[in-house]
C-alpha cells in the first residue's frame, strides 16, 4: 500500500487523472488497506500498475521486494508515463 500511495501521489503531481478506480470486491483482504492508501490502490490497480498477489488477495501489508518495486515503477512508465 505504501508503494502504491508514493505511485499515486506521484501521478497526481505530474497532472495525470488518477480519479478512475478499480473495485476491490473480489479482494479478501481489501478491508486491511489503510485509509490513506485506499484510494492509491483502486487507481494503481484499475491503471495496471499493480496487480494483486493473486485473483483474491491484495496483501497490502505485505513488505515489496526489489524487483516488484522495480516492476510497478516499469508498468508506471509504459502505462501511464508514455
Amino acid at each position: 500500500e505504501q508503494m502504491a500511495a508514493i505511485i499515486y501521489r506521484y501521478a497526481k503531481s505530474q497532472k495525470v487523472d488518477v480519479t478512475k478506480q478499480a473495485d476491490l470486491t473480489a479482494y479478501t483482504d481489501a478491508d486491511q488497506i489503510a485509509t490513506y492508501a485506499l484510494d492509491s490502490i483502486k487507481w494503481a490497480l484499475d491503471a495496471k500498475i499493480i496487480y494483486g498477489k493473486n485473483a483474491f488477495t491484495i496483501a497490502p501489508k505485505d513488505n515489496l521486494t526489489r524487483a516488484e518495486a522495480a516492476t510497478f515503477f516499469m508498468r508506471y512508465q509504459q502505462n501511464i508515463a508514455e
